[in-house]
């Protein structure tokens, strides 16, 4: 069997695929780009939803990717969105603390459109 194809491991009760991480980011960045994300974006997600099944979160990864065009084919998705924070002053953030929050707050946003759960707290 080729070192790149996916193994198939079966018992009694279950049957799954392994498949490696670099191999399910670029599938799953390539799907994201499909519905017109740019580059950096469709990456970004691909990182988020593989990493959540890479920590045991199979719930919030790439499992979620039907759900994802689902919406994104009903309009409800818009991609390539940027956050905008206002009065961030008034929480005490510098413009550093708002761009390092920023791609979290997109992945965040972007799921809370899509009706999605999300794997971690969002304000």
């Amino acid at each position: 069997m080729p070192a790149d194809f996916p193994e198939s491991n079966a018992s009694a009760n279950t049957s799954y695929v392994t498949v490696r991480a670099a191999q399910l980011k670029a599938v799953t960045r390539a799907l994201i780009g499909r519905t017109g994300s740019n580059e950096r974006e469709a990456g970004l997600v691909a990182d988020q939803l593989v990493e959540a099944n890479l920590t045991g979160h199979d719930a919030l990864g790439v499992g979620m990717l039907p759900r994802y065009v689902e919406v994104f084919r009903l309009d409800r998705l818009k991609p390539n969105r940027h956050v905008s924070v206002v009065a961030a002053g008034l929480l005490g953030l510098t413009q550093r603390e708002v761009e390092q929050l920023a791609g979290g707050a997109r992945v965040c946003r972007g799921m809370r459109i899509g009706g999605l759960a999300r794997p971690w707290p969002c304000a």
